[in-house]
């Protein structure tokens, strides 16, 4: 039956796939080329892997879930024969697998119902082990703890009581060698991924932690996981299975009990606390929801709500009855429906033809999407060139200047997404769109086409404007600021405009200094090559602007090389940069000669550290590694430095920086870092 309502998905889906499922099929399809090790744990990914050599890969790929509900189902009736027989054990089973919320996850390419088996499974093979007093499921535990860890890192937030036995096993000498045979597999199987990701995943786990976050301290914080739990399970289930979670035992066994109990109460009360809050982040402690129904109630109820799920799960992918139902104001399910739809979305013909488009330099065209909709977004579109190998587009998403240096701007009328998902893109929308502005003097419209929610998508390409931007060749200002970027004394050489090319071949720019999100740089000169501008604000030749309003405001437009003649940085500016950009640092010391050294304290913890740098000249891969470091003056390993200690800033043109940086030589001395010019030594 599951496997048939994946049919239906597979035979009826045809729109692109949503942002988040977007991105498990790239990091699918970078495991499948083996391009590099994505920072994402693999099991999932290479469970997919077949769909990328298939025509069509999204469609393919849900065929994987067929397999990980067929392994859910067969935990979720282990589950329930441990407590009250094999009928239980097929009540569990169909109550659970039949929920909406699980019908959806089967028609995703989404990890979590991977996730949602594999624990499923560990608690299967943990109660089978009889607190690690046996060792074939003792073993298997380990494993699948071990395969729940390598589908998402967030899985050991399910195994609290777990932990709860294993520390009880531990100071149990019959016990305790089953107990460390299970956590050694576990660590064998599944440290060494990450071992290596360690330095690339820290910093995505700080981000995703805070990602759409609710705080806890309100009353819809508070009520966010129940209030989800009622649109993600049937009403019927839901009230019974809250109800039989204090109802007296009926014919469950009460010693084993208290594990899924504290499966779910644990898993609760930690995906509470943390401040991104979905669904899909409980249900892998939901099952037991479905485990206390099956259990409890007497068996004539449990076999009309079974009818009643599996009626429920046709009809999510058929669509004969639609219903989420307002009760004052709360979504209350019965016979919830999203069933697959046949809609052409063009992000083919799209990508067709930006890349037709294209012209270099760069060798790649940057394309910036003003639109999160469910169909068309930043992600979905970097899958679609990835998967149809264009080769010649980088999508990009909006940023604070809206789509500077981008060849190509797509934007979407009607609705651009839900509105916690599009902060920032009707404010861009309406700047592309007005036929005043700034942008149109810089970009034209390519070709539009009609999208199946009744809007339109719109691509620009850049235009090729036959007159200078701005009538003077030199400008000077005593001060300039824009945004996070102020200068001093900044004068500038745009020289004779090119209007074949719609360029200035080379300009050039000079200051007494400049700031950059508060690093001081002094005495910068750059030359810019192929520069390509159109003005948001231009007033006058020589003019003193004021703080809160520059008479000179760009956007810029093209640029093929940035030259960096000259420019330095002292001590005392980068160690107030520092202090600045790192929370929680005081005392902050730096020297640079030869290397850089810098003693501070990060929230009272004495640190040091000292780097060297390297930049070949003419530009290529900025290397710096750290050569010691130390915490409470303790020295931090040499292996760990040798793995972990180094750190990369490609110069090369790349999406975000599509042209090409000659910084010259790099030196460490006398006090500062000082770029441009010719070395004088090799540096360290």
């Amino acid at each position: 039956f599951q496997a048939w309502n994946v049919s239906r998905w597979v035979k009826g889906e045809t729109r692109p796939p949503m942002r988040e499922q977007a991105v498990q099929l790239l990091v699918a399809k970078d495991y499948a080329d083996r391009l590099r090790m994505p920072p994402f744990p693999p099991l999932y990914p290479l469970s997919i892997g077949y769909a990328m050599s298939r025509p069509d890969p999204a469609r393919a790929a849900l065929w994987a879930n067929a397999g990980y509900m067929a392994l859910l189902l067969l935990a979720l009736w282990g589950l329930g024969a441990h407590f009250g027989g094999p009928w239980v054990g097929f009540a569990t089973a169909l109550l659970f697998s039949c929920a909406p919320e699980l019908q959806r996850l089967q028609s995703t390419q989404l990890l979590d119902l991977a996730l949602i088996a594999v624990v499923a499974a560990a608690y299967w093979a943990l109660l089978l082990s009889e607190r690690f007093a046996r060792w074939g499921p003792s073993l298997a535990f380990g494993a699948l703890f071990a395969a729940a860890m390598l589908t998402k890192w967030s899985a050991f937030s399910y195994f609290f009581p777990a932990y709860w036995l294993a520390a009880q096993a531990m100071a149990d000498r019959s016990r305790r060698p089953k107990a460390l045979a299970a956590a050694l597999l576990a660590v064998v199987l599944a440290a060494p991924w990450y071992v290596v990701e360690l330095p690339f995943l820290l910093p995505r786990l700080v981000d995703a932690s805070a990602d759409q976050a609710v705080s806890l301290f309100t009353v819809s914080g508070f009520f966010s996981y129940p209030l989800q739990l009622i649109y993600g399970l049937e009403t019927p289930l839901l009230i019974l299975g809250v109800v039989a979670l204090v109802a007296p035992a009926v014919e469950r066994r009460k010693d084993d009990f208290w594990l899924p109990l504290a499966w779910l109460g644990t898993s609760l009360v930690f995906w509470m606390i943390v401040p991104n809050r979905q669904l899909r982040y409980l249900l892998p402690a939901v099952a037991p929801l479905a485990l206390a129904a099956a259990a409890t109630w007497p068996r004539g109820l449990v076999a009309a709500l079974c009818a009643y799920q599996l009626a429920a799960a046709a009809n999510f992918s058929a669509g004969w009855v639609r219903g989420a139902h307002p009760v004052i104001g709360i979504p209350v399910n019965f016979f919830r429906s999203e069933p697959p739809k046949a809609e052409a979305w063009p992000l083919d013909d799209i990508l067709s033809e930006a890349s037709r488009l294209h012209r270099d330099p760069p060798a790649f065209g940057g394309m910036v999407v003003v639109a999160n909709h469910g169909q068309l977004n930043y992600a979905g579109l970097t899958w679609e060139e990835r998967r149809l190998g264009i080769g010649n587009l980088r999508m990009r998403e909006v940023n604070r200047r809206l789509c500077e240096l981008a060849e190509f701007v797509l934007v979407k009328t009607g609705s651009l997404g839900p509105d916690g998902v599009i902060d920032g893109l009707p404010a861009a929308r309406d700047q592309v769109l007005d036929p005043k502005g700034w942008f149109r003097k810089a970009y034209r419209e390519a070709k539009r086409w009609p999208l199946p929610d009744g809007s339109e998508a719109l691509l620009f390409a850049r235009a090729d404007p036959a007159v200078a931007p701005i009538p003077d060749r030199k400008v000077r200002y005593d001060y300039y600021e824009e945004g996070p970027f102020s200068a001093k004394a900044l004068a500038a050489d745009f020289g004779a405009y090119d209007p074949v090319r719609s360029v200035y071949p080379r300009a050039r720019l000079e200051a007494a200094s400049v700031s950059i999100d508060g690093l001081e740089i002094d005495h910068p000169s750059l030359e810019l090559e192929d520069l390509g501008f159109v003005p948001v604000r231009y007033e006058g030749k020589v003019a003193e602007a004021s703080r809160k309003d520059s008479l000179l405001d760009l956007r810029f437009i093209r640029l093929r090389r940035l030259r960096l003649l000259s420019g330095s940085v002292s001590e005392a500016s980068l160690a107030a940069f520092l202090r600045d950009r790192v929370k929680g640092l005081e005392e902050t010391r730096v020297t640079l000669e030869g290397t850089a050294a810098a003693k501070a304290r990060i929230r009272g913890i004495p640190v040091q550290v000292e780097l060297s740098a390297e930049l070949p000249e003419g530009g290529g891969v900025l290397e710096a590694r750290v050569l010691r470091a130390e915490a409470f003056g303790v020295p931090i390993p040499r292996g760990l430095l040798d793995r972990y200690g180094k750190i990369s800033l490609d110069l090369r043109p790349n999406p975000e920086l599509p042209f090409e940086v000659d910084a010259g030589a790099l030196r460490i001395e006398g006090g500062r870092v000082l770029v441009g010019g010719e070395s004088r030594a090799k540096p360290r």
